[in-house]
């Protein structure tokens, strides 16, 4: 069995299309937030981010959404037998029913979405792997237009997805009302350029925050900066 353990819970990860990443690691470290009392992880895949959220906000009720069947199963056996089972609940449904049942706004949502336009990209290895990078069932449209839904007026939305494709949600998600209002643009190392950005949409505007984040040193080793961010999480960061 494919296990992947963190400090304080393991993620099984043995049929999910999309395995623990450096993505969901980085978006669960770096996002800010004050004490939020919801929580939405959309599209949780094996549950790593809900599972961040309940380890780092330890009064928050924590919802995740999950399409696929296999992810779905592994992340709601990931959260039962996590310690924070009772703040966390996983439902195996598209974003856009969740939304329509939703009784609730949330203060915090983050989401690491699927991020190839179909009609762009070939498919990748299997088929679920496929289905889950690309935007078959869920446009990036769609996900902002639930996202203006079901934030707080207050809240904020974070999201971690390839440059381009970061750009292009960022100015489609103006005309939804929902403003980037802090960016990371992370850099895999000192010598290659940005390909990856942490953005926070909120639906008060006001200046952007900027900042850099990379990941590995001029020597190839995980960043000062990485070690700092990650150390509650990652086992071999002591």
């Amino acid at each position: 069995m494919s296990v992947f353990k963190f400090k304080e819970f393991d993620i099984v990860q043995q049929h999910s299309a999309m395995k623990v990443g450096t993505d969901s690691v980085l978006l669960g470290s770096l996002l800010k937030a004050a004490s939020p009392n919801k929580v939405l992880d959309i599209g949780t895949g094996t549950g790593l981010l809900a599972l961040m959220m309940a380890q780092r906000f330890v009064d928050a009720l924590i919802d995740a959404v999950e399409i696929d069947d296999q992810a779905f199963e592994e992340a709601a056996q990931n959260i039962t037998q996590s310690k924070w089972n009772t703040r966390i609940k996983v439902f195996h449904q598209s974003l856009q029913n969740f939304t329509n049942q939703s009784t609730g706004e949330y203060d915090v949502i983050v989401s690491n979405p699927p991020y190839y336009e179909v009609e762009k990209h070939y498919s990748i290895g299997a088929k679920n792997r496929s289905h889950a990078r690309h935007t078959a069932t869920l446009s990036f449209d769609e996900l902002l237009q639930n996202i203006q839904q079901l934030l707080t007026i207050e809240g904020k939305c974070w999201m971690v997805l390839p440059k381009t494709e970061g750009a292009l949600v960022i100015s489609k998600a103006v005309m939804l009302g929902l403003f980037c209002v802090y960016q990371i643009d992370v850099y895999p190392n000192t010598s290659k350029p940005c390909n990856r950005v942490i953005f926070c949409l909120s639906k008060t505007q006001h200046k952007t925050e900027k900042d850099s984040f990379f990941i590995k040193d001029e020597q190839g080793q995980y960043s000062q900066q990485y070690k700092e961010v990650t150390m509650s999480f990652l086992l071999w960061n002591k």
